[in-house]
Order: structure tokens, then sequence, then C-alpha cells
């Protein structure tokens, strides 16, 4: 869809979002299935896509003058909010996706973070705050980058809901730092 709105290829930007619409946001939220061959096998949702599809959304609406499509994307951008963000204090953490809320180590995928598109979501969305993700995911990467010097960041990283600051325990290798936060 991203590719579709910054091509002006109006035409295959609405036939791919009607497929995903009628075959991946089989949710009772706005959230999309993030495994499919030929039919869902996993109705769970996955924060990177969710959020490329709405940033698609907004982009569109802009591009092919189609309010509608703005709607779809708040909704949705919404739905990520609620379902896809862990809250800690004035703070908001982007997670791997929906079922990653509840784990007592909530799994963050580091290259799921956009906060590029969160500030996109912030020029339509005046109901949450989008500049606390924001921060958040720029926190996370220089945290990574900058004070535990990593060359490349780790896939997946772990976000400790009830602990102190950012830490790297001796114990974890660096496929699998814990987020301590």
């Amino acid at each position: 869809m991203l590719r579709a709105v910054w091509s002006n290829d109006r035409a295959t930007f609405n036939a791919v979002w009607a497929w995903t619409k009628q075959y991946l946001q089989v949710r009772e939220d706005k959230l999309f299935a993030w495994k499919w061959k030929g039919t869902v096998l996993d109705k769970k949702s996955a924060t990177d896509a969710d959020t490329d599809i709405a940033l698609a959304l907004i982009l569109a609406a802009r591009r092919f003058d189609h309010p509608a499509f703005e709607q779809e994307a708040r909704a949705i951008i919404a739905s990520i909010w609620d379902q896809e963000m862990v809250h800690i204090g004035s703070n908001a953490y982007v997670i791997a996706g929906n079922w990653a809320r509840n784990e007592d180590y909530t799994t963050i995928h580091v290259a799921y973070l956009a906060p590029y598109a969160y500030e996109i979501f912030a020029s339509i969305d005046a109901h949450h705050p989008w500049a606390y993700a924001v921060k958040s995911s720029y926190a996370i990467l220089h945290w990574l980058y900058d004070e535990q010097a990593l060359p490349l960041p780790p896939e997946l990283i772990y976000l400790d809901r009830h602990t102190g600051p950012i830490d790297r325990p001796a114990s974890c290798d660096w496929g699998l730092v814990l987020v301590q936060l």
C-alpha cells in the first residue's frame, strides 16, 4: 500500500486495501491478522504491519484527495494505541503486537519502532499523545546505539514494567536484551 501511494498508483492502492480489509481485518478491533497462507493462520496482530497500513491510508487520503481513507486510518491508530502500546506513567511504549501486552517482560521488536509514523498519527489524532511513542522510540534507540554502543540492534528487547532504569543484565546476550524502565 505504501509503495502504491508513493508511486501515485490509486488502482493498485484500492485493490490492495480492499484485499487487506476483506481477508486480514478479521479481528473485533481494527487491527489486522499477521499470518496468512490462503486463509488467516493467526489472528494476532503485528504492530509494524498495522502501523504501515495506517500510515499508507493517511498518505493516500492526502495524495488521492480521499478523506475516507483518513477516517479508516483513525480507527486503526486508535486500536494501535489501545492494543499495541504499553503505558507506564506518562510513557507509551510500542510493543510487538496485541499478544505482547500481558507478558511478564513485554516484547518490543526494535525494527517495528516507527517514530516518523507516530508524528504523522499525531497530526490527525488529537485524542492520544503520540509524542510519548516518539519519545520512547528514540529513547530505546539512544540506549541501544549510544549507551550500549551496539553496532546493530537486537531483533527483540523486553520491557520490564515493574523495575527501574534501563540496564542490561550481565546474564543476557546481545540477541536478547532486557530493557528495564
